[in-house]
């Protein structure tokens, strides 16, 4: 058995059963910047979305500028022209007192993006609470006027992650679960890319797997 164990380490981790469509619109929103911009990733898990960019996570890690709690975050009222918050709000207790946080330090005029999902599987980072849909998103987002919003990872995502992550069900067994996420991630992964087509039709918001919201602050 422990040989069986070893191999199962040994095999390559699946890729991931979800397809953001905003990669590149993210990538646009920072990269339209000047360097003169200040720009806050807000709970980045250690990603640089660019040379400069303030990235702050709840954890302590390669990458991360500040260590803080999205609940009370350390900045001055106004200091950011750009602030990201992508699956953020779905492992706070409070998303509402966050985005009142995000709205303090965001500047007049200044921009905010956020991704929260609606149709996923529990995923706690350490902990999960939130799902969200699409008006919910919006509603959440009040403070802010709203330039643009809509799906970012559609509904074959959304698809791909239940199955992927279906083990987790079917199996008590630690050795039978991660035996069946590795074969079941493997298996569905490629489900995700039918999103380039699913998201472009007028229904994809009824079970996607996330939004985004695009805004700024008045």
């Amino acid at each position: 058995m422990s040989i069986i164990h070893s191999l199962i380490d040994r095999i390559k981790i699946p890729p991931g059963p979800s397809y953001n469509l905003c990669g590149g619109k993210l990538r646009r929103l920072v990269g339209g910047l000047g360097s003169e911009a200040r720009i806050l990733d807000l709970g980045s898990g250690g990603r640089r979305l660019k040379d400069g960019v303030i990235s702050i996570d709840i954890f302590p890690r390669e990458g991360v500028s500040v260590v803080a709690d999205a609940l009370m975050l350390p900045f001055r009222e106004g200091s950011f022209d750009l602030i990201v918050c992508t699956a953020v709000l779905e492992h706070v207790t409070r998303p509402e007192t966050v985005i009142s946080e995000i709205y303090k330090c965001c500047k007049k005029g200044g921009v905010v993006y956020v991704e929260m999902p609606f149709l996923q599987g529990y995923h706690g980072a350490p902990a999960d609470y939130w799902r969200c849909t699409l008006p919910g998103l919006e509603e959440l987002l009040k403070p802010f006027e709203k330039l643009e919003t809509g799906v970012c990872c559609g509904p074959a995502s959304a698809l791909s992650m239940f199955l992927a992550m279906l083990p987790n069900t079917l199996f008590t067994s630690p050795f039978l679960r991660k035996l069946g996420l590795c074969v079941s991630g493997w298996a569905t992964f490629y489900l995700k890319y039918l999103d380039v087509f699913l998201v472009r039709l007028e229904g994809a918001h009824f079970v996607a797997s996330a939004f985004y919201f695009l805004g700024k602050k008045s």
